[in-house]
């Protein structure tokens, strides 16, 4: 498996000096911010699309079409296994669904518009190169069932596609879905995970809110995150302790093949780039490093 850490400057220093190490950065599909790392490090590009609107093809974050050329050069230029889509439905998108819906038919709608969604990136990509990431939860914003175990497994199952295993994600979720983040996790397509996401999970409380509004965060933005789980962040000992579980799993071969596991901390250009803190990354990233090392000797 191969070790990756959101890009920033501050990583970047620090694989330069020797104090971290790396199989390769995770970049945004930024074409210029790419083509400046990829003159110095191996990278994999991680797009904005999602899946769920049942628009019969994927969107960018605003829901509009993406430029599938620029997304086809960016994959022969990095040489970047995984098309990555994010499985989301909100609110707004779907005005006449309660937030909270257990309605099995609202259940099967929704299972639909990801599937149909799905489909054409199977068509054009194939379905071994497509992966299905598992969203975060934010309280009345994002439906239910996008979160629910049961309609990740069956979109990835029936499409046939990859699933990416954002592991903060997934405790958020289960926290607000009111389950155990253990027996949430195991309820998914783990069998299919070719990813895997980890990062450190606090609440956002006044210290953080400040740092995230000196780096540029609109108020609308902080007074969401205000008193909710965020990921970003170094891990505290029981985070530490969650992720030596998924790692074990993945030993036990219970994890599908994850070709990287990423270390989601920092990042250029985004809202958690104001959370960086380098003597945190700089002593996380080789314990990291080690674990994730340690699999592919077992």
């Amino acid at each position: 498996m191969n070790f990756a850490i959101n890009y920033s400057p501050t990583a970047a220093e620090l694989v330069r000096s020797g104090d971290i190490s790396l199989d390769l950065f995770k970049c945004p599909a930024r074409p210029e911010l790419i083509e400046e790392v990829q003159a110095e490090f191996p990278l994999y590009v991680h797009f904005p699309l999602r899946v769920g609107l049942g628009h019969g093809d994927a969107t960018d974050k605003s829901g509009h079409p993406p430029d599938w050329s620029q997304i086809e050069a960016l994959l022969r230029q990095t040489g970047t296994s995984f098309v990555n889509v994010h499985l989301n439905q909100e609110t707004e998108n779907f005005p006449r669904i309660p937030a909270t819906t257990s309605d099995p038919g609202h259940i099967e709608f929704l299972t639909e518009c990801a599937l149909r969604d799905l489909q054409p990136l199977v068509e054009r990509y194939g379905a071994e190169r497509v992966i299905v990431e598992n969203v975060s939860f934010w309280p009345g914003e994002t439906l239910a069932p996008v979160v629910q175990p049961n309609l990740i497994r069956q979109v990835v199952e029936e499409t046939g596609c990859g699933f990416l295993l954002d592991v903060s994600h997934a405790r958020i979720a289960a926290h607000a879905l009111e389950v155990e983040a253990w027996d949430y996790i195991q309820a998914l397509p783990l069998n299919r995970t070719g990813e895997i996401h980890i990062t450190g999970l606090q609440t956002a409380d006044t210290p953080v809110l400040s740092k995230l509004r000196t780096g540029g965060l609109a108020e609308a933005d902080i007074a969401q995150l205000a008193g909710q789980k965020i990921g970003h962040v170094p891990l505290t000992d029981q985070d530490w302790s969650f992720f030596a579980e998924v790692m074990a799993l993945v030993r036990r071969g219970e994890c599908g093949r994850p070709q990287v596991v990423t270390f989601e901390f920092g990042g250029s250009g985004s809202r958690w780039a104001a959370l960086m803190d380098r003597e945190a990354l700089a002593r996380q990233a080789p314990r990291l490093y080690a674990l994730v090392k340690a699999e592919d000797r077992v």
